[in-house]
């Protein structure tokens, strides 16, 4: 999986994003839900992925700071479309953009909550000090997508 300068740019301001928008649901999710109908957007969280769900499970009864679900925003949104966009054309993956969101959110939430001190603790106002880091994203995108080929392949085939 090809990780160039304009998905590191983006998905930096993405993660930022998220972190923002689970500050505000945190705060006052009452707000946050009439900001969300305002842009008229739907499907606006992010849960775990199935071989998580347990694991995560696990964490929230324990008490665990863990990000258990990932709330959009409008801007979350168009930054996550323009992600695709820049995946599928980086990688020249035979689908469309819309096909990998699935993908880039499981990634993005195992990503976050794989090691969220750590994470948290680079998060700060020096960006460089986050570029470490997409090696990890990196990891979990290419076993996400080699999973997401087969299962493509699979479909295309079975299609014919």
């Amino acid at each position: 999986m090809v990780i160039s300068n304009e998905f590191k740019e983006k998905i930096t301001l993405l993660l930022r994003e998220f972190l923002q928008t689970d500050i505000f649901f945190r705060n006052n999710h009452q707000l946050y839900l009439a900001e969300i109908q305002k842009a008229n957007l739907i499907l606006t969280t992010i849960n775990a992925p199935r071989h998580l769900t347990v694991i995560m499970e696990e964490k929230r009864k324990r008490g665990v700071h863990c990000f258990y679900q990932l709330h959009y925003s409008e801007r979350s949104y168009k930054l996550m479309t323009a992600i695709l966009d820049v995946v599928q054309k980086s990688n020249n993956i035979p689908c469309i953009p819309f096909e990998l969101k699935s993908l880039m959110e499981e990634t993005l939430y195992e990503y976050l909550n794989n090691d969220l001190d750590r994470f948290i603790d680079i998060n700060d106002e020096h960006g460089d000090q986050w570029a470490f880091l997409f090696d990890e994203v990196k990891n979990i995108l290419n076993k996400k997508n080699s999973f997401f080929k087969k299962i493509f392949q699979y479909i295309h085939l079975d299609s014919r």
